[in-house]
């Protein structure tokens, strides 16, 4: 099985969360429009305004995330909002073999 995700062509969907730190809804927002300005849509995951003290949620909110943005079909790539170490704590937490199913572009920390 080919696990190399295809190219982004213009009119496919980003998918943004926060892998680590929270970030603003203005944040998200600039994000948003960057995203679509360059022709592509934008689909900012619930979780990405979520807050636990510094981070975006907890560990199991932002796998949770991750692995729903993975199984979206409509979904051609995965953005993280904002990285930072925070990130590490999904590692023991992801679904390798799902990410292997559904190969898609993920960009961040």
């Amino acid at each position: 099985m080919d696990t190399k995700p295809p190219a982004l062509k213009p009119g496919d969907t980003v998918g943004v969360m926060s892998t680590s730190c929270w970030v603003s809804q203005e944040d998200l927002d600039r994000a948003r429009a960057f995203i679509e300005g360059r022709g592509y849509k934008a689909y900012i995951h619930p979780q990405a305004t979520a807050r636990f003290n510094q981070s975006a949620g907890d560990a199991q909110g932002k796998v949770d995330a991750f692995h729903d943005l993975l199984k979206n079909p409509d979904i051609k790539a995965i953005f993280g909002s904002r990285g930072g170490n925070r990130a590490l704590t999904m590692l023991d937490r992801i679904d390798f073999e799902l990410v292997r199913a559904h190969p898609k572009i993920i960009v961040g920390y």
